[in-house]
């Protein structure tokens, strides 16, 4: 079971979700758009966002369709798609926590050490910045924000200690460690990296 997979993350966490969910003024835009994400089949779900972004690429609900296409892709387990629609999700939204979650952990499986710092630090500092979604909870919202605190820390951690920074291996894989006790992809790295 692959970690990043058994964090949920809540549509719009991202730094910049705005404090009302957008609205969709054209009639024709909206029904585009509900008939994407009311797809039960996953391919059609693919198929209908995928049309909705290239008919309407500047629409109010971008960030939501992109972050819908990602979980859908998930679905579909199309690791190659994903990774191109986190990053056309991050080019709409570069502080998007979840594009940044997933391109963060895919790097770090695919042994792409520089590119694994880039994203969870970038991860770290934009997890810092996201509001609380409306309709969540503090106590869900503050879990969320732990569970993916730690994959970040993780992965930074993973990508300095393979970089041979031992200091920042430490730093983060601690960080880790503390916000996810019992993964041990995390604490032989740190035990490691002392």
């Amino acid at each position: 079971r692959s970690a990043w997979f058994s964090v949920t993350v809540a549509p719009s966490a991202s730094a910049s979700a705005a404090s009302q969910a957008p609205v969709i003024k054209d009639p024709a835009e909206y029904n585009a758009y509900m008939g994407a994400i009311g797809q039960k089949d996953v391919n059609a779900k693919i198929s209908g966002l995928e049309a909705f972004l290239v008919q309407y690429p500047n629409s109010v609900v971008k960030v939501d369709a992109y972050e819908s296409l990602l979980g859908a892709y998930q679905q579909a387990q199309n690791m190659a798609k994903l990774t191109d629609t986190a990053n056309r999700l991050l080019a709409a939204a570069p502080d998007n926590t979840r594009a940044l979650m997933i391109l963060a952990y895919l790097d770090k499986a695919g042994a792409k050490w520089p590119d694994a710092m880039q994203h969870a630090t970038h991860g770290l500092d934009a997890l810092g910045k996201t509001t609380k979604p409306d309709g969540m909870s503090d106590a869900d919202f503050e879990k969320q924000k732990n569970q993916m605190s730690a994959l970040f820390n993780g992965v930074a951690g993973a990508a300095s200690l393979n970089l041979k920074n031992l200091p920042d291996a430490q730093k983060y894989l601690r960080a880790a460690v503390q916000g996810d006790p019992n993964n041990l992809e995390n604490i032989y790295p740190l035990a490691l990296a002392y």
